[in-house]
């Protein structure tokens, strides 16, 4: 909803904008330095940001990936997080027989 404020450049008081500026320095923290694997491993194109005001809020480009900073090595943690866990689980449902199976099934499920 913020970021749509700035896009059809909705005024904002002083002390709001200056809120809005410091939440997303927070929400753009890159723990595993996603914006350098990205820029490592990909060829992305420079654009120039939609408004000036999203350019100011942290936004300095069109590129959703470059913008997510951690996003996706975080989603592809979790997914391989219930991969894991699905693959267990159905290694235990195979030998239900065994003690242990029985209780990494369990974990897993």
């Amino acid at each position: 909803m913020i970021v749509l404020h700035a896009l059809v450049q909705t005024p904002f008081p002083a002390h709001t904008f200056l809120f809005y500026q410091i939440s997303f320095l927070f929400a753009k923290i890159d723990i595993l330095s996603g914006e350098n694997f990205f820029a490592d491993n990909f060829g992305f194109v420079e654009t120039d940001p939609y408004t000036p005001i999203l350019e100011q809020m942290g936004f300095e480009t069109k590129n959703f990936m470059i913008n997510s900073v951690s996003f996706f090595p975080v989603l592809l943690g979790i997914i391989g997080w219930f991969v894991v866990k699905l693959l267990t689980n159905k290694i235990c449902t195979y030998f239900y027989f065994k003690n242990w199976a029985r209780e990494v099934g369990i974990w897993a499920f």
